[in-house]
């Protein structure tokens, strides 16, 4: 996630428990029989596939169109137009750089891995589009500048998966996504009092991170 100034600074499981299962899906965790070892990181859950697939699918489409998918769907701050409400969502799908693009698909991958098989690929997809959204209008509150990249998105998924990664639901990886987490909540808190990261979307993230936490309880139980 980055907040540009300027138009031109764009281009710089564990085991399956019956207390796993979400509210709303009618089956969670893994099936009888499965192994207990996590599977290859590359063997990402179809929904968490589809949306880094996606991802980079519209980066290389906008490199060739030369930024034209960009100055459509990048979030310029809220108006009363449905152009802005849309990219209060779209602005997710824009990249400033393949650096930018590759460290948040690395992100989700980590986290699509643990929690789509426990919340399912519709909800996961939701937090995304719910913690851009939400980290957008906590943007435009204390920051300003144009917006871009899914950051906030993958915030979201940091607050969800955070609470259970503390109560050991997602195995080997539970200490990986409490040091990410914690480390993706202390660069952006810093960030919102220092001059430090100058660019990033700070209070964009923060947004996407607590609306994530707030869900936490009704998806991972």
């Amino acid at each position: 996630m980055q907040a540009m100034s300027g138009w031109g600074d764009r281009r710089q499981q564990g085991g399956g428990r019956p207390d796993n299962v979400t509210p709303f899906r009618r089956n969670g965790g893994r099936q009888p029989g499965h192994s207990s070892s996590p599977p290859p990181a590359i063997n990402l859950p179809p929904a968490t596939k589809v949306v880094a697939l996606v991802l980079v699918v519209i980066h290389v489409l906008d490199w060739i169109s030369g930024g034209a998918i960009a100055r459509y769907c990048v979030f310029t701050g809220l108006r009363f137009s449905l152009h802005s409400l849309i990219t209060l969502f779209t602005y997710a799908l824009i990249h400033a750089n393949p650096g930018h693009l590759v460290m948040n698909i690395v992100s989700l991958a980590i986290l699509g891995k643990v929690l789509e098989p426990r919340i399912g690929a519709r909800w996961l997809v939701i937090m995304l589009a719910m913690g851009s959204g939400v980290g957008a209008i906590v943007h435009t509150l204390i920051s300003s500048g144009y917006l871009i990249g899914i950051s906030a998105g993958v915030g979201a998924l940091y607050g969800v998966a955070l609470p259970g990664a503390k109560t050991g639901r997602f195995g080997p990886y539970d200490r990986l996504i409490i040091l990410l987490s914690i480390l993706f909540v202390a660069v952006s808190v810093l960030g919102l009092m220092l001059p430090i990261l100058p660019g990033v979307a700070h209070a964009a993230h923060l947004g996407g991170f607590l609306a994530g936490l707030f869900m936490s309880h009704r998806l991972i139980r």
